[in-house]
């Protein structure tokens, strides 16, 4: 019986992942809010200002500077 409702969770899971994926994938502006991270810490670690970035769509960056330093392996490798 505990098989089977974790067989269910793990098909609940994928199901709702592949209906995110396809969400995010129809979308004009895909992950602008990641877009507007990548750019924005690609500038501070060049030495520009964290919240100088305006992204291609003209997003600024407005979150934290706790959220850039959570991501910053995004950049990583760049």
């Amino acid at each position: 019986m505990r098989d089977r409702r974790v067989a269910l969770v793990w098909a609940a899971f994928v199901v709702v992942a592949t209906v995110s994926c396809v969400l995010v994938m129809t979308r004009d502006d895909r992950l602008s809010d990641l877009h507007i991270y990548y750019g924005a810490l690609s500038d501070l670690h060049a030495g520009r200002p964290l919240y100088e970035y305006r992204a291609a769509n003209g997003g600024p960056f407005t979150y934290p500077p706790f959220a850039a330093l959570v991501l910053a392996p995004i950049t990583v490798g760049r």
